[in-house]
């Protein structure tokens, strides 16, 4: 039976000695002590001083140098250069270590770091730092991405200019200085978080070398036939005037939209639908109208076709506004939405509208005595609108897929995409010249995204085309950095043609781990629905595609050896000559004489090309090492959950289109962290935490104390973090106590570890049941965290670690071996037997919490017993050692289990007695 600590015991022993025990033994003293120190008290006040000190030197109390408290703010700054870069400059030059490789997904430049900064970095040290104490050698370089829409927007708002008046160098000269400035921020505060690693060698995206052999990565697959230049819509952005990926929108779902109902009056009849309508003979004079349905009624000018489902039912119908063709499930909605009647008249399929032309709102003039097609396609369903899709090739992907289609298929169709909408969303100053009615001259200079959707319907409803129209709340895709909507446009891009290795792509991740499962089937269909990208970008910070065209014709000379050519003059003279050299500089000397005939490009690359090429300096570092090839390239890449669309996919496709294999072996991904109340943290919300005031505190240390790196690394590891993870200050403070309660079990051993001889340290003749339970649990307990550290589950290792302590060690163990450690001869064979226990003990906890706070391994290790030291620097210069301790067998597990069933009902009677409740 364990009892309180009590003034008596603090009387007997001295206040000094009692608090040191105390402390350790989490304020428990056995019967055996408080006997002791009652017959202690008994004594005369004349001689009390004396025999207290007497008594004291008959036992064995803990003693340690080991702080009771962290102080973690300070004290791990004792620790902190020896574990992080001079540890992996060590580790680094242990050539004969086979290499783990997990590579660093770049950051953007851009502002301080957040607490989803501190989860992805602090999982990667982990995973570093386990490897490296499982007898690997380490590469992790950090990385910085560097160029990019929302460095180049804070050097204009520095500069309070417009990038289309100012000199592209200038403009770039402010950047870099920007992502200078932010990547010196960014490291700082990294550091903080006890990343082993040699900050003096990092890489960026805007390094010479880096620039260079991405350009080498574009080249390759240019010469493969995997990049193009095509005039197609793209998702485009108004507000930064440029291109942009998906993997650079995010989507608003109360975004208000004008959508329209239109009548699209018939202008000849197909073959079919000319019987159908023949068996009403009262229509024979009569004007037929196809219905669409728009959210962006500002398109209408570039209509090209309209689009049918041919196995949807569509109807013949009547209305107070004329004869309607619409879809049979469509007509009750529409009936709803117009106020009137919708009188069916016949029932047809889809295919019997082939054939048949139509007036468009806005007839271009070629179209004028032919009309334009109504065509079948694929997209088109009856769940919403009319079941009829006003298509314009230059406003959507599906559209012009359609009309490429249809391009191809015959001889007569359009060859000349209408696009009307210039590069700030504006309708353009050609428009007045295409559009036959002279209303719509009006809609020049008009925004497409504000007042041209109003016009175009006031126009629709003058000339009796407006069917109806309502605004609507829809989701809707908005640039993700500007936080402005973007739209569909035709503009000439280049593209990286996916569709030619994606197939190859899905099946390279067959050999590729996934943490968790499920993000292989995210990434595989990210990578399915793909069959291109979009790699270019019409803004001056990034790396340029160097390609010359020619002045008569605007086609890009595309020959291999031109682009050798130029990209040796870049990797001699920098990235900036393409801005600032002649045309003449970027020739082959076989043609100097044509320079007048070309002209440079200015286009700048996807930043997800940027940093998707990564790869090629690992390839480079291995050839530097003499490594040769391997593959994959790389152990693990570890990123956040939207990175299976952005750089684990971009990473992907550069690689198989380069190499044909994928460049990691491990794709591990974490979730985003949300506040108290389940809210993605957001600066512009302001429910974010600083990782920096985890690690420093707050102003008032009272509300927001100093907590140090490794209870928030405790935090990060101990986190689901495969799902999306919850921080709070509570969270924290919860993370702090359990860490407090880890470091007071180590210190209890430290403590009575420290007055032991080598000879107690050896493996002791006979070991009691007890010390062979906790040695067995100890053995279970290292083995579980082995494998959940070599499954990257480091929760349910620190889970285990937690229980043990607690419940094997805590309030168990500690309690039943204190009187033989305080009071036993050194020499006896039962402490000998506990001193063992205690020492295997100290070792695996020590293993076992080392790579998540690395901070309080070297405080245990400073204090570890001089003897078992072995004289190495660091505690990760040591190897976690896959040899077990020994097993006991099914039989001693079951007299256990019973044995502790027996004392947990006899402590609950002990308990229940002492409150009188029996």
């Amino acid at each position: 039976m364990w009892l309180r600590c009590s003034a008596l015991t603090k009387q007997a022993l001295g206040s000094q000695a009692i608090n040191e025990s105390c402390s350790i033994c989490t304020r428990t003293l056995s019967r055996r002590h408080l006997h002791i120190s009652r017959r202690l008290a008994a004594q005369t006040t004349a001689n009390k001083s004396s025999n207290d000190k007497a008594f004291a030197k008959t036992l064995l109390l803990p003693k340690t140098d080991f702080p009771l408290r962290a102080d973690a703010a300070n004290r791990e700054k004792l620790f902190r250069k020896k574990t992080t870069e001079t540890l992996y400059k060590w580790q680094w030059s242990e050539k004969l270590r086979p290499l783990f490789v997990l590579h660093d997904g770049p950051p953007y430049a851009n502002g301080n770091v957040h607490i989803g900064h501190a989860l992805n970095k602090i999982l990667k040290d982990v995973i570093n730092r386990y490897k490296l104490l499982r007898g690997y050698r380490i590469h992790y370089m950090p990385g910085f991405d560097c160029h990019g829409l929302p460095i180049e927007h804070k050097a204009l708002k520095q500069l309070e200019a417009d990038h289309r008046q100012m000199d592209p160098l200038e403009v770039r000269k402010v950047a870099r200085k920007t992502a200078e400035k932010a990547i010196k921020v960014q490291m700082k505060e990294f550091k903080d978080f006890g990343i082993m690693t040699d900050w003096d060698n990092v890489y960026r995206t805007y390094d010479r070398s880096y620039e260079i052999r991405q350009l080498r990565v574009f080249q390759t697959m240019l010469k493969k036939g995997l990049i193009y230049r095509q005039e197609k819509p793209v998702l485009w952005s108004p507000s930064s005037r440029t291109a942009l990926a998906e993997a650079e929108i995010e989507y608003k779902e109360d975004h208000v939209s004008e959508t329209v109902y239109v009548h699209f009056p018939l202008m000849t009849r197909g073959k079919k639908l000319e019987e159908v309508i023949a068996q009403h003979p009262e229509l024979a004079d009569k004007t037929v109208s196809l219905v669409i349905w728009t959210t962006t009624p500002w398109t209408l000018p570039a209509n090209m076709f309209v689009a049918y489902g041919k196995n949807i039912e569509y109807c013949l119908v009547q209305s107070s506004s004329g004869y309607l063709i619409v879809a049979r499930d469509r007509v009750e909605a529409l009936s709803q939405l117009t106020g009137g009647h919708l009188q069916i008249l016949s029932t047809f399929r889809g295919d019997d509208l082939q054939g048949s032309r139509y007036t468009p709102p806005y007839l271009t003039a070629a179209a004028r005595e032919t009309g334009l097609p109504v065509v079948s396609a694929d997209y088109v369903t009856a769940d919403s609108g009319t079941g009829l899709v006003h298509s314009a090739p230059a406003h959507g992907m599906d559209d012009y897929a359609a009309w490429k289609a249809q391009e191809a298929e015959s001889e007569s169709a359009n060859t000349t995409m209408a696009s009307y909408v210039d590069a700030d969303g504006q309708y353009g100053g050609n428009l007045s010249s295409e559009i036959v009615s002279p209303d719509v001259t009006g809609l020049v200079g008009a925004s497409v995204l504000s007042d041209a959707p109003a016009k175009v319907i006031e126009d629709l409803k003058a000339r009796g085309l407006l069917l109806a129209s309502a605004k609507i709340r829809h989701k809707y895709p908005h640039d993700w950095r500007t936080k402005q909507p973007v739209i569909v446009r035709s503009t000439p891009q280049w593209f990286a043609n996916v569709e030619n290795i994606k197939t190859q792509a899905v099946n390279a991740l067959q050999s590729v781990n996934f943490v968790p499962d499920q993000g292989r089937n995210r990434l595989e269909a990210f990578t399915r629905s793909r069959s291109e990208w979009c790699i270019s970008r019409q803004r001056s910070w990034g790396v340029p595609i160097p390609m010359l065209f020619d002045v008569k014709t605007g086609t890009p000379n595309m020959d291999d050896s031109v682009l050798s050519h130029i990209v040796a003059v870049l990797a001699e003279k920098g990235i900036d000559h393409w801005w600032r050299g002649a045309v003449e500089d970027f020739l082959p000397p076989s043609m100097q004489n044509t320079s007048s005939s070309y002209y440079k490009g200015t286009d700048t690359m996807d930043v997800w090309f940027d940093s998707g090429v990564s790869w090629t300096g690992i390839e480079e570092l291995l050839q530097a090492e003499g490594l040769g090839t391997r593959t994959p390239l790389t152990e693990a890449y570890l990123e956040g959950s939207d990175q299976h669309r952005g750089w684990f996919q971009s990473s992907l496709l550069t690689s198989i289109a380069v190499k044909g294999v994928a460049p990691f072996a491990n794709v591990i991904t974490h979730g985003f962290v949300l506040d108290k109340d389940g809210v993605k943290m957001s600066k512009s919300i302001g429910n974010v935490i600083s990782p920096l005031t985890v690690i420093n505190g707050g102003d008032d240390k009272a509300k927001l104390p100093a907590y140090g790196t490794d209870v928030l690394r405790f935090w990060a590891a101990s986190s689901g973090y495969t799902r999306d993870v919850t921080c709070s200050m509570d969270t924290i403070s919860g993370s702090a106590e359990t860490l407090r309660k880890i470091r007071n079990t180590l210190r209890f051993i430290l403590g009575n570890l420290s007055n032991a001889t080598p000879e107690e340290r050896s493996l002791p003749s006979s070991l009691s049941f007890v010390d062979r339970y906790v040695l067995h649990e100890l053995s279970q307990l290292s083995k579980n965290v082995r494998e959940a550290y070599d499954e990257y589950q480091f929760n349910k290792g620190l889970a285990g670690v937690t229980q043990y302590c607690t419940s094997v060690l805590s309030s168990f163990y500690f309690g039943i071996i204190k009187d033989s450690l305080y009071a036993d001869s050194a020499t006896s064979s039962r402490r000998t037997a506990i001193v063992y226990t205690l020492q295997q003990v100290l070792s695996r906890l020590t293993y076992a919490i080392a790579p998540v706070t690395p901070h309080l391994a070297e405080d245990v290790w400073q204090h570890w017993p001089s003897s078992g030291r072995s004289g190495t620097e660091s505690f990760f210069q040591k190897t976690w050692q896959d040899q077990d301790l020994p097993r006991e067998d099914d039989q001693f597990i079951s007299i256990m289990n019973t044995m502790l069933q027996l004392r947990r009902e006899a402590m609950a009677a002990i308990e229940a007695a002492r409150r009188g409740e029996r």
